[in-house]
């Protein structure tokens, strides 16, 4: 049996289990988290989320990227359609350590990981987190500077 075959199966029981379970289009908390992709960082277990608690977008580093940002537009968004007014879902930026983007401060990194994925090397240097509350700060800064999204935002 395949990874993917398990959790297959583990998805067709836990359909099974939610069968009935009605949850509301609009998150309980009106938060949405930007979080890394790293395994080893789930926020539904690092912020005891429930389904339905929250939104959530998992990026590599938990970097505020262009399409990260295109995410929390259409959330923004998609709030005030689903709700009727313009309510605001706040935005959370979580960093970790020991993340694997710290490893692309080393530019021999950059450029070996660069060529195995066909990514510029110097884009690679703007995703890589030397510290995770610097890197937090600067992503913070992006959220709040984007004009597409509602003044006073909380992040």
């Amino acid at each position: 049996m395949t990874a993917t075959d398990t959790l297959i199966a583990r998805n067709t029981a836990f359909v099974d289990r939610a069968d009935g379970v009605d949850l509301p289009l609009l998150p309980k908390h009106p938060v949405l988290v930007v979080s890394c992709s790293d395994a080893r960082t789930d926020p539904a277990h690092f912020l005891d989320l429930a389904p339905g608690d929250a939104l959530v977008i998992r990026s590599i580093g938990g970097r505020v990227t262009p399409g990260v940002l295109e995410e929390i537009v259409w959330f923004q968004a998609m709030a005030a359609v689903a709700s009727g007014t313009s309510p605001s879902v706040e935005v959370m930026v979580v960093h970790h350590t020991d993340c694997g983007t710290t490893r692309l401060v080393d530019p021999g990194v950059r450029e070996l990981l660069g060529g195995a994925t066909s990514t510029d090397p110097d884009r690679l240097a703007e995703i890589a987190i030397s510290s995770p509350t610097e890197s937090v700060r600067a992503d913070i800064a992006l959220v709040r500077e984007d004009p597409r999204l509602p003044d006073g935002l909380l992040v």
